[in-house]
């Protein structure tokens, strides 16, 4: 029979694993000055969402990094009112591309109206359509 690990159990060994790599680690890899957390929780042999979710490997890897001065990692910006925020800008410039549009479309009809203006008013008065 097996038993399965607690959550307590697997965040306490991801911390272990965590601390491991960073002891044994000459340099963190990093891109662009920054922290590659994905490169880091690879290594570890987990989900790079270990490091934000698990409190001892975030505060962990925090120190690490304010000790070695490198930067790019901050807890997730789980704040909804952010993430609406982004949903309302995205769906605004959807609507203004879309309002561009129907302008622009709204302007060629209008030519279109006033070109036909002008051939029913010849039909009018010659009763000829014009060549």
């Amino acid at each position: 029979m097996t038993t399965s690990k607690s959550t307590q159990e697997i965040a306490a060994e991801h911390f272990r694993t965590l601390k491991h790599y960073l002891d044994t680690v000459e340099s963190l890899p990093a891109r662009g000055g920054k922290l590659n957390v994905s490169a880091v929780a690879e290594a570890c042999g987990f989900d790079r969402g270990v490091l934000y979710t698990n409190p001892e490997c975030n505060r962990l890897l925090k120190a690490v990094l304010e000790e070695k001065g490198l930067g790019g990692f901050a807890e997730r910006d789980d704040d909804p009112a952010d993430e609406r925020r982004r949903i309302l800008e995205h769906r605004v410039n959807q609507l203004e591309q879309r309002n561009a549009a129907l302008m622009a479309e709204n302007e060629e009809l209008r030519a279109k109206v006033r070109q036909f203006g002008h051939i029913e008013n010849h039909v009018i008065t010659t009763g000829r359509l014009p060549r």
